[in-house]
């Protein structure tokens, strides 16, 4: 992100926009956010608005998300799509899913 010149924004009306991509790697965290406002707050503009807006997905993207049929199918698409944990996060969340489905099933069998 570009540094602002803060000096020519006095008595001026401000509002930026800030688009945050849709992986995981590109957020915009609370507090980066809050030093984007104090860094254009010092430029005693009179007003400001900051808004933060994500990426769309397009329906291309999501369509590996929709197409997928199990459990396990859709939580590696959305991974796909969103950026996947590390290889030892990913078996302890597909090895508790399993746990999940194999309760639900045998309460619904049961």
């Amino acid at each position: 992100m570009p540094l602002v010149d803060v000096g020519k924004l006095k008595d001026s009306r401000v509002k930026v926009v800030v688009t945050v991509g849709k992986g995981l790697h590109e957020s915009l965290s609370r507090d980066e956010q809050e030093r984007l406002r104090e860094q254009l707050l010092e430029g005693n503009s009179s007003e400001l608005k900051v808004k933060i807006e994500h990426e769309p997905e397009g329906k291309a993207e999501t369509a590996p998300l929709s197409s997928a049929r199990s459990a396990e199918e859709k939580l590696r698409a959305y991974w796909d799509l969103k950026g996947a944990p590390s290889g030892e996060e990913q078996a302890r969340l597909v090895a508790k899913l399993t746990q999940v489905e194999a309760a639900v099933l045998a309460r619904d069998l049961g």
